[in-house]
């Protein structure tokens, strides 16, 4: 694997899989209470429903960073904005001296 490229099998990928994953699905339920603002209120709201509308956009979102990972090869993102990797903390920084005055 070379510098930039992704390993859907890595920590990294699989966690901001399941920030994506999770929002999605809230925002799915929200858009189902949402949807019924004026004739359901949130205490109403069926619970299966909300769990399939949640479960169905965590699923989704999924597969869709799959994808993006198998398209980009740089994480769940499609068009490579946000860009998943395993290299922290290994570059190399320049260094200078304490007698080398011209780089001050």
């Amino acid at each position: 694997m070379s510098a930039g490229e992704m390993d859907m099998w890595t920590i990294r990928f699989w966690q901001a899989t399941a920030e994506r994953a999770i929002s999605t699905g809230c925002q799915a339920v929200i858009l189902l209470i949402g949807g019924d603002v004026f004739t359901t209120s949130i205490l109403q709201a069926n619970l299966k429903t909300c769990l399939s509308f949640f479960l169905g956009g965590v699923f989704l979102t999924v597969l869709k960073c799959l994808a993006g990972d198998l398209i980009s090869q740089n994480g769940p993102s499609l068009i490579g904005a946000e860009v998943v990797n395993d290299y922290e903390g290994r570059h190399a920084a320049p260094t200078t001296t304490l007698n080398d005055e011209s780089q001050i």
